[in-house]
């Protein structure tokens, strides 16, 4: 993972994995195909949201921020972290 200067800009921006043209800084702020900032929006659990274009299909996909930040800086998501025990569901709990 290594940032790509951009001078329009003048931070570091990262690619997102599986969303070309996309990049995102470390504060979060996703930038579009022609390095503009994209604006998000709050939805009604309080999460902040960007549209974006997944690689396959021109389909626009509504995705949460703290999620993109994650997938670009940690890798894919799964279920569990190698370092964090096995996520407990709220049958297991009873």
């Amino acid at each position: 993972m290594n940032p790509i200067e951009e001078p329009e800009v003048g931070i570091a921006l990262f690619e997102i994995p599986g969303y070309p043209g996309y990049k995102i800084d470390r504060q979060g702020t996703v930038y579009g195909k022609k390095n503009k900032p994209l604006s998000p929006y709050k939805e009604k659990r309080g999460y902040l949201r960007v549209c974006v274009l997944k690689k396959k299909g021109n389909k626009s996909r509504s995705m949460l921020i703290h999620r993109l930040m994650a997938f670009t800086f940690f890798g894919p998501s799964s279920n569990t972290f190698p370092s964090s025990p096995p996520l407990k569901r709220r049958s297991d709990l009873q």
